[in-house]
């Protein structure tokens, strides 16, 4: 997902886990891993849906979903 000019996010899916990278002109740095079994199927849920969601749309989504779980 575009965040700044030359700047992005990424998730990346590795077997048991998706890693949220930030990317720029010279560095990747590894922001976060999420290793939830549940999470990890909602995100690939998310990639599913019809396109016209923003990156930010997703993780609002899937974040309001896992808050109200009360996780």
């Amino acid at each position: 997902s575009y965040v700044g000019v030359k700047k992005s996010i990424s998730l990346v899916e590795v077997p048991g886990a998706v890693l949220v990278l930030g990317i720029t002109n010279d560095r990747i740095s590894l922001l976060t891993k999420i290793d939830d079994a549940e999470l990890m199927q909602q995100l690939t849920a998310a990639e599913n849906e019809p396109t016209g969601w923003s990156f930010s749309d997703h993780i609002h989504k899937i974040t309001s979903r896992y808050k109200k779980e009360g996780r």
